[in-house]
């Protein structure tokens, strides 16, 4: 790749198995996304996990957590799912107020990332 991306993450280690005896490895895998598919993700992540709370009061660690623990749990395929949803949701106006929210979280955990 000729480009340099802007590069973010990993801001925890996700265990998959905290009961595990060890020895352990850290395995890292590295995503390239373009901003579609990083929202798609984010919102994903948050609507599994943050509902209650207004993206806007989202700290960047927290923005950032939700998109890493979702891209860990999502395969290709299931990041090509999430993607056609969200297009759908947009596309259909529904949550309007919350996907601009989103965005606006997103816009701060991710400003390399051009819309």
């Amino acid at each position: 790749m000729s480009e340099q991306l802007p590069l973010y993450g990993s801001t925890v280690v996700h265990n998959i198995h905290d009961d595990q005896p060890g020895p352990h490895v850290i395995v890292r895998v590295d995503y390239r996304v373009n901003r579609e598919e990083l929202f798609a993700v984010f919102a994903s992540g948050y609507a599994t996990t943050n509902t209650g709370q207004d993206p806007d009061t989202m700290t960047v660690g927290q923005i950032r957590y939700d998109v890493e623990a979702q891209l860990a749990g999502t395969s290709s395929l299931g990041l090509d799912r999430l993607v056609q949803d969200m297009r759908a949701q947009l596309a259909r106006g529904e949550h309007a107020g919350r996907m601009e929210a989103l965005g606006r979280a997103l816009d701060r955990a991710y400003p390399g990332v051009d819309r």
